[in-house]
Protein backbone atom coordinates (compact mmCIF):
# COMPACT_ATOMS: atom_id res chain seq x y z
CA UNK A 1 0.00 0.00 0.00
CA UNK A 2 1.36 3.28 -0.83
CA UNK A 3 1.21 6.42 1.80
CA UNK A 4 1.94 9.99 1.61
CA UNK A 5 2.01 12.46 4.19
CA UNK A 6 2.35 16.06 3.56
CA UNK A 7 4.12 18.41 5.16
CA UNK A 8 1.77 21.06 6.96
CA UNK A 9 4.83 23.87 7.19
CA UNK A 10 5.12 23.38 3.67
CA UNK A 11 1.50 23.73 2.86
CA UNK A 12 1.38 26.92 4.79
CA UNK A 13 4.07 28.11 3.65
CA UNK A 14 3.44 28.00 -0.15
CA UNK A 15 -0.34 28.64 0.52
CA UNK A 16 0.93 32.18 2.19
CA UNK A 17 3.03 33.37 -0.43
CA UNK A 18 0.63 32.47 -3.17
CA UNK A 19 -2.10 35.05 -1.98
CA UNK A 20 0.66 37.22 -0.18
CA UNK A 21 1.70 38.05 -3.78
CA UNK A 22 -1.54 38.05 -5.55
CA UNK A 23 -2.89 40.13 -2.77
CA UNK A 24 0.44 42.77 -3.35
CA UNK A 25 -1.16 43.00 -7.05
CA UNK A 26 -4.28 42.99 -6.02
CA UNK A 27 -5.02 45.28 -3.36
CA UNK A 28 -2.68 47.99 -4.78
CA UNK A 29 -4.66 47.51 -8.44
CA UNK A 30 -8.14 48.07 -7.21
CA UNK A 31 -7.28 51.21 -4.93
CA UNK A 32 -5.17 52.39 -8.62
CA UNK A 33 -8.15 51.65 -10.75
CA UNK A 34 -10.60 53.48 -8.43
CA UNK A 35 -8.16 56.41 -8.37
CA UNK A 36 -7.84 56.27 -4.51
CA UNK A 37 -4.94 56.66 -2.57
CA UNK A 38 -3.11 53.53 -1.13
CA UNK A 39 -0.08 52.94 0.26
CA UNK A 40 2.54 50.16 -0.19
CA UNK A 41 2.46 49.45 3.61
CA UNK A 42 -1.10 49.44 3.35
CA UNK A 43 -0.61 46.87 0.65
CA UNK A 44 1.74 44.66 2.28
CA UNK A 45 -0.30 44.88 5.61
CA UNK A 46 -3.52 43.21 3.78
CA UNK A 47 -1.29 41.12 2.12
CA UNK A 48 -0.12 39.77 4.97
CA UNK A 49 -3.49 39.46 6.50
CA UNK A 50 -5.13 37.49 3.78
CA UNK A 51 -1.86 34.99 3.61
CA UNK A 52 -2.07 34.17 6.81
CA UNK A 53 -5.69 33.49 7.10
CA UNK A 54 -5.88 31.94 3.92
CA UNK A 55 -2.58 29.54 4.46
CA UNK A 56 -3.98 28.72 7.87
CA UNK A 57 -7.84 27.83 6.01
CA UNK A 58 -5.82 26.12 3.26
CA UNK A 59 -3.59 24.44 4.91
CA UNK A 60 -6.03 23.19 8.05
CA UNK A 61 -8.89 22.12 5.62
CA UNK A 62 -7.86 21.11 2.84
CA UNK A 63 -4.67 19.12 3.32
CA UNK A 64 -5.06 15.98 4.31
CA UNK A 65 -3.40 14.44 6.77
CA UNK A 66 -2.16 11.18 4.70
CA UNK A 67 -3.28 9.57 1.73
CA UNK A 68 -3.03 5.62 1.14
CA UNK A 69 -4.01 3.73 -1.37
CA UNK A 70 -3.31 0.03 -3.51
CA UNK A 71 -4.60 -1.06 -6.60
CA UNK A 72 -8.00 -1.98 -4.83
CA UNK A 73 -8.91 1.58 -2.75
CA UNK A 74 -7.88 4.46 -1.29
CA UNK A 75 -8.16 5.97 2.07
CA UNK A 76 -8.29 9.45 2.65
CA UNK A 77 -7.65 10.96 6.25
CA UNK A 78 -9.11 14.33 6.32
CA UNK A 79 -10.66 16.97 8.31
CA UNK A 80 -12.91 17.89 5.69
CA UNK A 81 -15.36 16.38 4.29
CA UNK A 82 -14.09 13.69 6.84
CA UNK A 83 -12.18 10.02 6.75
CA UNK A 84 -12.80 7.72 4.55
CA UNK A 85 -12.01 4.71 2.77
CA UNK A 86 -13.45 3.93 -1.26
CA UNK A 87 -13.20 1.90 -3.72
CA UNK A 88 -11.66 2.64 -6.70
CA UNK A 89 -15.17 1.47 -8.73
CA UNK A 90 -16.88 3.84 -6.80
CA UNK A 91 -14.47 6.98 -8.52
CA UNK A 92 -16.87 9.01 -10.50
CA UNK A 93 -14.69 12.10 -11.13
CA UNK A 94 -11.41 13.89 -10.40
CA UNK A 95 -10.30 17.22 -11.91
CA UNK A 96 -8.16 18.09 -15.00
CA UNK A 97 -7.26 21.22 -12.46
CA UNK A 98 -5.44 21.55 -9.39
CA UNK A 99 -2.70 18.91 -9.67
CA UNK A 100 0.02 21.50 -8.70
CA UNK A 101 -1.64 23.91 -6.75
CA UNK A 102 -4.90 25.37 -6.38
CA UNK A 103 -7.47 22.78 -5.39
CA UNK A 104 -7.37 19.13 -6.65
CA UNK A 105 -10.77 17.29 -5.90
CA UNK A 106 -11.63 14.08 -5.93
CA UNK A 107 -15.58 12.60 -5.94
CA UNK A 108 -16.53 8.94 -5.13
CA UNK A 109 -19.92 8.24 -5.85
CA UNK A 110 -22.36 9.03 -3.40
CA UNK A 111 -20.13 11.40 -1.02
CA UNK A 112 -19.12 14.84 -1.04
CA UNK A 113 -15.92 15.44 -3.11
CA UNK A 114 -12.60 15.97 -1.62
CA UNK A 115 -11.01 19.48 -1.80
CA UNK A 116 -7.24 18.76 -1.47
CA UNK A 117 -4.11 21.45 -1.57
CA UNK A 118 -1.58 19.30 -2.90
CA UNK A 119 1.03 22.33 -2.27
CA UNK A 120 1.73 20.42 1.25
CA UNK A 121 3.01 16.91 0.05
CA UNK A 122 6.18 16.19 -1.99
CA UNK A 123 5.83 16.64 -5.93
CA UNK A 124 7.34 13.32 -6.08
CA UNK A 125 4.72 11.29 -4.42
CA UNK A 126 1.94 13.70 -5.62
CA UNK A 127 2.67 12.83 -8.88
CA UNK A 128 2.78 9.13 -8.61
CA UNK A 129 -1.27 9.98 -7.47
CA UNK A 130 -1.74 11.43 -10.48
CA UNK A 131 0.00 8.73 -12.48
CA UNK A 132 -2.48 6.47 -11.18
CA UNK A 133 -5.36 8.50 -12.04
CA UNK A 134 -4.71 9.43 -15.37
CA UNK A 135 -3.18 6.24 -16.22
CA UNK A 136 -5.85 4.07 -14.21
CA UNK A 137 -8.73 5.83 -15.37
CA UNK A 138 -9.05 8.73 -18.11
CA UNK A 139 -12.66 8.87 -18.31
CA UNK A 140 -13.33 10.35 -15.05
CA UNK A 141 -11.01 12.94 -15.53
CA UNK A 142 -13.31 16.83 -15.65
CA UNK A 143 -12.78 19.45 -16.59
CA UNK A 144 -15.76 21.46 -15.99
CA UNK A 145 -16.99 21.97 -12.14
CA UNK A 146 -20.08 24.19 -10.42
CA UNK A 147 -18.25 24.11 -7.01
CA UNK A 148 -17.34 20.69 -5.65
CA UNK A 149 -19.72 18.95 -8.46
CA UNK A 150 -18.53 17.12 -11.77
CA UNK A 151 -20.51 18.53 -14.51
CA UNK A 152 -18.01 17.47 -18.08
Amino acid sequence: MTEIKPSYIRAFCKTFVMFFLLGSIFFPSVAYFQGGPYSIEQAIGISIISGLFLGFLGTLVFTPRKIKWNEDKISIHCLFPGTGEHMWDDLQAYSSFGKKAGTFLLKFQGKQAYQINPLGFKKSEWNELMRLLTDGFPEKKRTIWLGPIPIK
